[in-house]
Protein backbone atom coordinates (compact mmCIF):
# COMPACT_ATOMS: atom_id res chain seq x y z
CA UNK A 1 0.00 0.00 0.00
CA UNK A 2 2.92 2.85 0.92
CA UNK A 3 4.47 1.55 -2.46
CA UNK A 4 0.69 2.35 -4.74
CA UNK A 5 1.08 6.22 -2.69
CA UNK A 6 4.77 6.86 -4.01
CA UNK A 7 3.34 6.07 -7.40
CA UNK A 8 0.68 7.76 -6.60
CA UNK A 9 2.62 10.85 -5.66
CA UNK A 10 4.82 10.73 -8.51
CA UNK A 11 2.09 10.35 -10.88
CA UNK A 12 0.60 14.04 -9.00
CA UNK A 13 4.34 15.78 -9.59
CA UNK A 14 6.32 16.02 -12.97
CA UNK A 15 8.57 13.32 -11.34
CA UNK A 16 8.69 9.98 -13.77
CA UNK A 17 7.36 7.23 -11.99
CA UNK A 18 10.03 5.05 -10.76
CA UNK A 19 10.49 1.89 -12.99
CA UNK A 20 11.24 -1.56 -11.46
CA UNK A 21 14.54 -2.28 -9.17
CA UNK A 22 16.46 -4.60 -8.91
CA UNK A 23 16.03 -6.43 -5.75
CA UNK A 24 19.01 -5.07 -3.85
CA UNK A 25 18.55 -1.62 -4.98
CA UNK A 26 14.86 -2.17 -4.04
CA UNK A 27 16.17 -2.91 -0.47
CA UNK A 28 18.15 0.32 -0.38
CA UNK A 29 15.68 2.32 -1.77
CA UNK A 30 13.44 1.10 1.33
CA UNK A 31 15.72 1.75 3.74
CA UNK A 32 17.10 5.00 3.00
CA UNK A 33 15.46 7.32 5.67
CA UNK A 34 16.01 4.04 8.73
CA UNK A 35 18.42 4.84 11.21
CA UNK A 36 17.81 1.58 13.23
CA UNK A 37 21.18 -0.55 13.36
CA UNK A 38 19.29 -3.25 14.46
CA UNK A 39 17.00 -3.18 11.07
CA UNK A 40 19.80 -2.55 8.71
CA UNK A 41 21.79 -5.13 10.15
CA UNK A 42 18.57 -8.05 9.51
CA UNK A 43 18.41 -6.67 6.52
CA UNK A 44 21.91 -6.99 5.31
CA UNK A 45 21.94 -10.71 6.81
CA UNK A 46 18.76 -11.46 4.94
CA UNK A 47 19.98 -10.06 1.58
CA UNK A 48 23.36 -11.95 2.09
CA UNK A 49 25.53 -8.48 2.37
CA UNK A 50 27.79 -7.74 5.08
CA UNK A 51 26.78 -4.81 6.89
CA UNK A 52 28.91 -2.10 5.26
CA UNK A 53 28.38 -3.04 1.87
CA UNK A 54 25.17 -2.62 2.83
CA UNK A 55 26.05 1.37 4.49
CA UNK A 56 27.90 1.80 0.90
CA UNK A 57 25.43 1.03 -1.07
CA UNK A 58 22.96 3.42 1.05
CA UNK A 59 25.68 6.31 0.46
CA UNK A 60 25.62 5.76 -3.12
CA UNK A 61 21.49 6.12 -3.37
CA UNK A 62 21.90 9.10 -1.44
CA UNK A 63 23.81 10.97 -3.27
CA UNK A 64 23.03 9.71 -7.10
CA UNK A 65 19.73 7.46 -6.61
CA UNK A 66 19.93 3.99 -8.07
CA UNK A 67 22.33 4.57 -11.00
CA UNK A 68 24.68 5.16 -8.16
CA UNK A 69 23.70 1.74 -6.66
CA UNK A 70 24.62 0.24 -10.12
CA UNK A 71 27.79 1.92 -10.29
CA UNK A 72 28.78 0.40 -6.99
CA UNK A 73 27.63 -3.22 -7.69
CA UNK A 74 28.04 -3.45 -11.93
CA UNK A 75 31.23 -3.93 -13.45
CA UNK A 76 30.14 -3.60 -17.04
CA UNK A 77 32.45 -3.62 -20.08
CA UNK A 78 32.90 -0.24 -21.99
CA UNK A 79 34.55 0.21 -25.58
CA UNK A 80 38.58 0.84 -24.77
CA UNK A 81 38.71 3.52 -27.06
CA UNK A 82 35.66 5.58 -24.23
CA UNK A 83 38.07 5.15 -21.33
CA UNK A 84 41.13 6.10 -23.08
CA UNK A 85 39.50 9.09 -24.69
CA UNK A 86 38.62 10.33 -20.44
CA UNK A 87 41.64 9.15 -19.28
CA UNK A 88 43.21 11.45 -21.77
CA UNK A 89 40.96 14.65 -20.44
CA UNK A 90 42.33 13.72 -17.10
CA UNK A 91 45.56 14.71 -17.76
CA UNK A 92 44.59 18.63 -17.90
CA UNK A 93 43.11 17.88 -13.84
CA UNK A 94 46.16 15.56 -12.68
CA UNK A 95 48.45 17.43 -12.54
CA UNK A 96 50.37 15.58 -9.45
CA UNK A 97 52.00 12.56 -11.16
CA UNK A 98 52.58 10.79 -14.05
CA UNK A 99 51.75 7.91 -12.85
CA UNK A 100 49.65 5.77 -15.03
CA UNK A 101 45.84 5.66 -14.59
CA UNK A 102 44.10 2.55 -14.43
CA UNK A 103 41.55 1.64 -17.01
CA UNK A 104 39.64 -1.69 -17.22
CA UNK A 105 35.94 -2.02 -17.78
CA UNK A 106 33.91 0.58 -17.34
CA UNK A 107 35.98 1.95 -14.64
CA UNK A 108 39.45 4.90 -14.31
CA UNK A 109 41.23 4.55 -11.35
CA UNK A 110 44.24 6.81 -10.23
CA UNK A 111 45.79 4.92 -7.85
CA UNK A 112 47.89 7.46 -6.36
CA UNK A 113 45.15 9.82 -5.67
CA UNK A 114 42.84 7.58 -4.44
CA UNK A 115 40.32 8.04 -7.17
CA UNK A 116 38.18 5.65 -9.05
CA UNK A 117 35.84 6.96 -11.63
CA UNK A 118 32.75 4.77 -13.00
CA UNK A 119 30.78 5.24 -16.10
CA UNK A 120 27.60 4.35 -16.09
CA UNK A 121 24.70 5.42 -18.68
CA UNK A 122 26.91 8.15 -20.04
CA UNK A 123 27.53 9.76 -16.70
CA UNK A 124 31.02 9.38 -14.43
CA UNK A 125 30.37 8.52 -10.99
CA UNK A 126 33.36 9.82 -8.82
CA UNK A 127 34.75 6.98 -5.90
CA UNK A 128 37.17 7.83 -3.03
CA UNK A 129 39.57 5.15 -1.73
CA UNK A 130 38.95 3.90 2.08
CA UNK A 131 40.95 3.14 4.69
CA UNK A 132 40.07 -0.40 4.36
CA UNK A 133 41.35 0.25 0.28
CA UNK A 134 37.82 -0.64 -0.82
CA UNK A 135 36.56 2.63 -2.60
CA UNK A 136 33.36 4.84 -1.28
CA UNK A 137 30.89 6.84 -3.46
CA UNK A 138 31.46 10.43 -3.41
CA UNK A 139 28.35 13.26 -4.80
CA UNK A 140 29.59 15.04 -7.93
CA UNK A 141 28.50 12.22 -10.94
CA UNK A 142 28.89 14.13 -14.03
CA UNK A 143 28.63 13.85 -17.99
CA UNK A 144 32.64 15.12 -18.09
CA UNK A 145 34.84 12.87 -16.75
CA UNK A 146 37.31 15.97 -15.67
CA UNK A 147 34.11 17.42 -13.41
CA UNK A 148 33.68 13.63 -11.57
CA UNK A 149 37.41 13.38 -10.67
CA UNK A 150 37.34 16.87 -9.48
CA UNK A 151 34.27 15.85 -7.43
CA UNK A 152 36.37 13.24 -5.98
CA UNK A 153 39.54 15.04 -5.24
CA UNK A 154 37.44 17.54 -3.01
CA UNK A 155 35.95 14.79 -1.46
CA UNK A 156 39.13 13.25 -0.74
CA UNK A 157 40.35 16.66 0.90
CA UNK A 158 36.94 17.13 2.92
CA UNK A 159 37.60 13.28 4.44
CA UNK A 160 41.00 14.44 5.51
CA UNK A 161 40.59 17.79 7.11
Amino acid sequence: MHESADHAQASRSDEPVPGPLDPVTDLVRLLRHTSDKGTIETAAARAGLRTGQLRTLRVAFAFHGEAGVRAVLHCAEVDPSTLEHAARQLASVRSHTRTPLHCRHNRITDLDAGIQLRLVDDTWYPFTRTPQNGWAPARGAAQLPTAAYSAARLATRSRGA
